[in-house]
């Protein structure tokens, strides 16, 4: 039988579903499927939250916990996905409303100079590198005119949410193709409902990710700009944070939880296959996308001179009034 475990108190937070069809909760006591493994049975198990918004980038996650390498180190691990942004993630962590914290680089930027109390303890996902064919794409509709950024003109854009690497770098690469940011109508559409805003025609263009960039292209959409892979090669796109009152109260839960998660890292690595299709169990999608997507290339690493053009550009666009001190900021 296993020991019961030692919750820690943690007030659930209240956040809208604007991603409800995407959202669920996962509460994993020990293992998915039970008391089934040795070394958990044998580990008194500490209750604690990670607060995430759904994305592929957090493939290793999800898999750690189905294979039990959180409950190995004792961690019973809730995955609480309700969060409408990953600003709201990171204002739960610093509420410590949640232990841990997943979002993209920009928000852990923002949140930072905005003095919330929150640590980076490692990255999780980066780009492919590949401008041909990279887990973040901005499509249009099959039939729109739009064949490239320039042709944005005075048209419509959308990405998730505003403040966020995505808005940033969407627009670093209208930018770069010779148009004025301001120029476009900027719009904030949750990935899921973006196919049926080009379809409707109240954007022209939408920044997606995988698994909703499959999607999109196997409906016939296309991609008209791979902006992770364009902005840099070696773009460190999200990380792990963890609350800093964890960090002062429980310093060996954090790397207990940093081993679980080398553990998760280095499985992902081996076992693309089931990466893939274990995806749909916290992502809406079908098999044929799930065979066809393109992973993110994970990594616990932040490279630095991605993050640091990617902080100069947050402060040319007004994310940010500072590049952050780089050392302080990373683990």
């Amino acid at each position: 039988m296993c020991a019961d475990p030692t919750t820690r108190h943690r007030k659930p937070i209240p956040v809208k579903k604007s991603i409800a069809a995407l959202a669920i909760v996962i509460a994993l006591p020990a293992l998915a499927s039970g008391c089934s493994t040795a070394p958990a049975d044998a580990v008194t198990q500490t209750t604690v939250t990670i607060g995430v918004t759904p994305g592929a980038d957090l493939a290793p996650l999800y898999m750690g916990v189905k294979q039990g390498f959180f409950a190995e180190q004792g961690i019973n691990l809730t995955i609480n996905s309700l969060a409408a942004s990953s600003s709201a993630v990171l204002s739960a962590v610093d509420q410590e409303k949640f232990d841990f914290g997943f979002a993209d680089a920009v928000s852990i930027m923002e949140a930072k100079e905005a003095g919330l109390g929150l640590e980076v303890i490692s990255g999780a996902a980066a780009t492919t590198g590949d401008p041909r064919l990279d887990y973040a794409a901005i499509v249009v509709h099959p039939s729109s005119a739009v064949d490239s950024l320039d042709d944005l003109r005075f048209l419509h854009m959308s990405v998730d949410a505003e403040g966020t690497i995505n808005d940033l770098v969407a627009k670093s690469a209208v930018e770069a193709s010779g148009i004025e940011v301001s120029s476009v109508s900027w719009h904030e559409i949750p990935f899921v409902d973006a196919s049926e805003a080009l379809t409707s025609r109240r954007v022209d263009a939408a920044l997606v990710v995988e698994p909703f960039v499959t999607q999109a292209r196997l409906a016939g959409f296309r991609v008209i700009s791979y902006p992770y892979a364009e902005f840099d090669s070696e773009l460190t796109v999200s990380g792990y944070v963890a609350s800093s009152g964890l960090l002062e109260d429980d310093p060996e839960l954090v790397e207990r939880f940093i081993t679980a998660l080398d553990a998760s890292f280095a499985y992902a690595e081996e076992e693309t296959y089931e990466v893939r299709t274990n995806i749909g169990t916290y992502l809406s999608s079908e098999a044929a996308v799930e065979a066809r997507l393109t992973l993110p290339r994970f990594t616990r690493e932040f490279d630095r001179d991605a993050l640091e053009k990617l902080a100069a550009a947050a402060v040319d666009h007004g994310f940010i009034t500072q590049v952050p001190d780089l050392e302080a900021l990373l683990p």
